[in-house]
């Protein structure tokens, strides 16, 4: 995707990556593998995919858990813009998956 993108056209491209991290370093890890396969410096999008579990908004801002890798490749500049992706089939709510994401903004 890289080579295609080269001479100015990355910035008419907009990336996203998706994964189902909940440690900081298994998202650090795909992150940065995403980056070098890509051959690009951001991710544009990142999306925590499928939080379904009770547990899971509990792990991902824990201590050691994905949303620090995230937030430290924010300020690298590397992802502007972060999601958590909840199916609609998911018993959860949307108030969740905000409040999780309004924790992280204020990083």
């Amino acid at each position: 995707m890289g080579k295609a993108l080269r001479e100015g056209y990355r910035q008419k491209a907009f990336f996203d990556d998706q994964g189902r991290w909940s440690h900081q370093t298994a998202a650090a890890a795909q992150l940065n593998e995403s980056l070098r396969r890509l051959q690009t410096d951001r991710i544009d999008l990142l999306q925590f995919h499928e939080v379904i579990r009770d547990s899971d908004p509990d792990r991902i801002f824990a201590e050691g858990g994905g949303m620090e890798a995230v937030t430290e490749a924010k300020k690298a500049g590397k992802v502007p813009f972060c999601r958590i992706h909840r199916p609609q089939e998911s018993r959860h709510s949307s108030e969740d998956a905000g409040h999780s994401l309004k924790t992280w903004l204020q990083v």
